[in-house]
């Protein structure tokens, strides 16, 4: 049988709270048979007291929409920061920041996959920076879904039309991001 081969790419860009602009982040997705491959390139620069440029790139893996194995590098001023995988084993999967492990129950939705498939009717995601589970709250006006991360209790929002990712508002420690989808330029 022949191998069929769909890709498709989202581009954000990443603004601050007043519209200044920080960055921008790029999505692929390659999809041959049942495995699908998703790459997230992002790179941010905030100036508050200082200069701080984050960036990341992350890569799933996902064997009938299940996620076998993820990688993610963390950079921060140019250097590597942290580095983070999640890989399934068995019933399980194994979380891994900076050779620190721990495992993780099964799941059936994890952050990466929310650029392309919107949550519906899914009360928790799995998150691959984090290794922990964040709740999830439908906004069904809005068509919006609140993510709240149980370490820190920020809440990030998440605008979906037509099952594709459109804006987020994501909360950090030290800035809030503002995600906008770029549409047909």
């Amino acid at each position: 049988m022949a191998s069929v081969t769909f890709s498709r790419t989202n581009e954000y860009i990443v603004l601050s709270k007043d519209n200044d602009y920080l960055g921008s982040l790029e999505v692929v997705s390659e999809l041959k048979e049942k495995t699908e491959e998703v790459k997230v390139e992002s790179q941010i620069k905030v100036k508050k007291l200082i200069t701080i440029v984050f960036s990341y790139s992350l890569y799933s893996k996902f064997v009938h929409e299940k996620l076998v194995s993820n990688k993610i590098t963390t950079f921060l001023n140019h250097k590597q920061q942290d580095e983070m995988s999640t890989e399934k084993a068995g019933n399980t999967y194994t979380f891994t920041k900076n050779k620190v492990r721990k495992e993780v129950r099964s799941f059936s939705f994890c952050e990466s996959m929310m650029y392309y498939n919107e949550p519906k009717g899914i009360p928790e995601i799995y998150s691959e920076f984090d290794g922990v589970f964040k709740s999830v709250k439908f906004i069904e006006k809005e068509t919006c879904y609140e993510l709240t991360n149980p370490t820190n209790k920020n809440v990030s929002k998440y605008f979906y039309a037509e099952g594709i990712l459109q804006k987020a508002i994501v909360k950090h420690p030290l800035v809030t991001l503002y995600l906008y989808r770029k549409v047909g330029e």
